[in-house]
């Protein structure tokens, strides 16, 4: 019983942590940031077309986007 415990106190904990999901579908890249209070809701954002390959990486989100995240 104390295993079965202990299991699902580490899946919340894995659960409450913010976390940043980047790769490419089909050439296409993209980034999901999923916030540590997440409430369910999701914003998409799109900065348009490009005609050079777009490459994201796990680096801070600019002011203008991370009150998004910070409002969960």
């Amino acid at each position: 019983m104390k295993i079965v415990f202990a299991f699902l106190a580490l899946a919340v904990l894995a659960l409450a942590q913010a976390k940043t999901e980047i790769g490419a579908i089909n050439g296409a890249a993209y980034r999901i940031d999923v916030p540590e209070n997440w409430n369910g809701g999701l914003v998409v954002y799109c900065h348009g077309y490009n005609a050079k390959p777009v490459t994201y990486t796990d680096q801070k989100l600019p002011p203008s986007l991370q009150v998004f995240v910070d409002e969960g």
